[in-house]
């Protein structure tokens, strides 16, 4: 099987369609044609909802970081921050060796549930007597780690590229455009 995502790394993207190409030769059934699409928007729509997951939560931090903890200062603040994209840093490379050598849905299905035990545990940081901001600090690294399914997610859409895929994968960047533009106007 490595030799085979080995041999699709070789090829040019948007490069020649000749005949001995991996897959321009195989004729689509209808049937096919429907389950790539449905995995494209699955997909998309998994990117999407981590981005205004990401937003949205992003821009509450502080407040209830607050609220949770007076003692908290602006630098943990940016420590909390930064321990999303730490967490997502160190976890993405990881996913995507997983992802290489195991079925692609396995480190997708876990970092859907690293991901909501994360947010519950943000839900829920207000909870204990003392040191809640490290809670905090914890959840949100635990949200990046969770979030590091999003290069698995585009790379799953890049495996599904046919000719009439090109336009919905290179507009792959919209739910994070979305998130850059939702920051930006506020």
């Amino acid at each position: 099987m490595a030799s085979v995502g080995f041999q699709a790394e070789q090829e040019p993207l948007l490069g020649h369609r000749t005949s001995g190409s991996r897959e321009w030769d195989i004729i689509e059934t209808e049937e096919h044609y429907k389950s790539r699409w449905r995995s494209i928007r699955i997909l998309y729509l998994t990117m999407f909802l981590s981005s205004l997951g990401f937003s949205i939560v992003t821009l509450s931090i502080w407040p209830y970081l607050q609220k949770v903890d007076p003692t908290a200062d602006a630098r943990f603040l940016g420590w909390v921050i930064a321990s999303f994209s730490l967490g997502q840093m160190v976890i993405s490379p990881i996913f995507g060796l997983w992802s290489n050598h195991r079925p692609r849905k396995e480190p997708l299905t876990v970092s859907i549930f690293i991901l909501v035990v994360a947010s519950c545990l943000y839900a829920y940081v207000h909870l204990p007597a003392s040191h809640n901001k490290y809670y905090m600090l914890v959840a949100r690294g635990l949200a990046g780690v969770g979030a590091g399914n999003v290069y698995v997610c585009v790379w799953l859409c890049q495996i599904h590229i046919h000719p009439d895929t090109y336009g919905p994968v290179s507009s792959g960047g919209h739910p994070s455009l979305l998130n850059v533009l939702s920051h930006g106007s506020m």
